[in-house]
């Protein structure tokens, strides 16, 4: 499991490393390394505060950029015609484009909380 935390809109990977018996956080998406540790979750978002804004000093100071700029990304997605027939219904129903109908639906399925199945 993948643990992340918001820290001023910037995302950070979570994980435990049990020989500090500490928790590390890593921001993603820089261009450099942006890493902080704590020992608990309060302590990782006022450490991870501190780290990125030491950070995003060190590259205003260098005078270079802090984050990745994004991407678009393609994939190819095999599914049965029916399907495509709905998909640009709905599309078309909603006013956006396939591409758009397609990213806002695999969105919403990302921000839905997880069940557990015991």
């Amino acid at each position: 499991m993948t643990n992340f935390i918001e820290i001023g809109s910037h995302k950070a990977v979570i994980s435990y490393v049990p020989e500090y018996k500490m928790f590390r956080g890593k921001f993603l998406n820089t261009t450099g390394y942006c890493d902080f540790l704590a020992d608990s979750v309060d302590g990782l978002y006022q450490e991870g505060e501190i780290s990125l804004q030491a950070y995003l000093q060190d590259c205003q100071d260098l005078g270079i950029e802090a984050f990745k700029p994004s991407k678009q990304k393609t994939f190819t997605l095999r599914y049965d015609e029916t399907l495509s027939y709905q998909v640009s219904e709905q599309a078309k129903l909603q006013g956006v484009s396939i591409n758009h109908f397609i990213v806002n639906a695999i969105q919403q399925q990302l921000h839905k909380p997880v069940e557990a199945h015991l």
